[in-house]
């Protein structure tokens, strides 16, 4: 069950695997490991776990922008936007194409009270990745919470156009 599928995981297996990556000395290359592990246990529900576990991952590859985007991401969703802020502009100076890490970038932004330093971000990661009807929502947001509704409103349909069955866009 840790990944979602209906079969229960064999536990002696995982305890197994777990006990032999103990027993190996930590390289660049096992940052997925670390990474995975924070994928799981952010589906889980568990950030505070998550965040550590996307951490260890940047601390063995540092160039990890994935890491980074979903540490940031994390740390967003937890209130720790100056943080998620410094992790993000590195993943932007590593990989400035990066729609996720634009949008999380974004978001620290807002978080901080910087809606419209949000907005040129917000505006990246739309570009970068047109289809992804989050970005141009989080856009809409922005612009609205600047009183910019004309604007909003046109991410907003952009958005419903992309995915018209998201309750959560029609919202």
């Amino acid at each position: 069950g840790w990944l979602g599928g209906r079969q229960q995981a064999e536990r002696t297996l995982f305890d197994q695997v777990i006990a032999e990556r103990n027993q190996k000395p930590m390289t660049a290359n096992q940052a997925v490991w670390f990474f995975n592990q924070g994928v799981i246990l952010a589906k889980q529900g568990n950030q505070e776990a998550a965040i550590e576990k996307y951490r260890r991952a940047v601390e063995l590859s540092p160039q990890y922008v994935g890491a980074m985007a979903n540490l940031g991401g994390l740390l967003n969703g937890t209130g720790q936007h100056a943080e998620a802020l410094t992790v993000l502009r590195r993943a932007i100076e590593i990989m400035p194409d990066s729609a996720e890490s634009n949008n999380y970038l974004a978001d620290a932004l807002r978080g901080l009270g910087r809606a419209q330093d949000a907005v040129l971000y917000y505006e990246k990661a739309v570009k970068l990745r047109p289809s992804w009807d989050v970005a141009f929502v989080n856009l809409g947001v922005t612009l609205e919470s600047l009183g910019r509704l004309d604007e909003a409103i046109a991410r907003y349909e952009e958005a419903l156009r992309l995915t018209p069955d998201s309750a959560e866009v029609h919202h």
